[in-house]
C-alpha cells in the first residue's frame, strides 16, 4: 500500500483558504456627496444640522454618524467612508443579518438628514 503524498498540499490549500478569508477587503460605505439646505422660498439656511448616517449591513454590525452645520451658503460637504473588513467577517455579518427575516439588511446604506432644532426637516 502507498504512502499518499497529498496531506502537505491539502494543508498549503487550506492555509492559503484561511490567509485570504482574513485579508481585509476595503468597499465604498458612503460616497461622496455635497448638500444644501433651502428655506421654502429656496434661499440658503445657514447653521443648519446636518448628519450622515451611514452602515454596511454586509460587513460591520454598528452604524456610524458625522454632524457638519451648514455654512454661509447652506452647504455641506461629506466625504466619502470607505469600510475595511475581511472576507470572514462579511460572512458572518451576513449570516448575522440574515438571522432578522424580513427585517433583514444587506450591503451599504447611507443617507443625510437636515435638522431643525431638534427635529428632522
Amino acid at each position: 500500500m502507498e504512502q499518499s503524498n497529498s496531506w502537505p498540499w491539502r494543508f498549503l490549500i487550506v492555509g492559503i483558504l484561511l490567509l485570504v478569508a482574513l485579508l481585509p477587503v476595503t468597499t465604498l460605505a458612503a460616497p461622496d456627496w455635497s448638500a444644501c439646505v433651502v428655506d421654502e422660498s429656496n434661499k440658503p439656511v445657514p447653521g443648519v444640522l446636518v448628519r450622515e448616517s451611514y452602515q454596511n449591513y454586509s460587513a460591520e454590525s454598528e452604524g456610524h454618524e458625522e454632524d457638519q452645520y451648514s455654512d454661509a451658503n447652506g452647504c455641506v460637504h461629506f466625504a466619502p467612508k470607505l469600510t475595511r473588513a475581511s472576507l470572514l467577517r462579511r460572512l458572518i455579518e451576513i449570516a448575522h443579518s440574515a438571522m432578522a427575516g424580513v427585517h433583514a439588511s444587506f450591503g451599504p446604506y447611507a443617507d443625510v438628514t437636515a435638522f431643525q432644532g431638534n427635529e428632522p426637516r
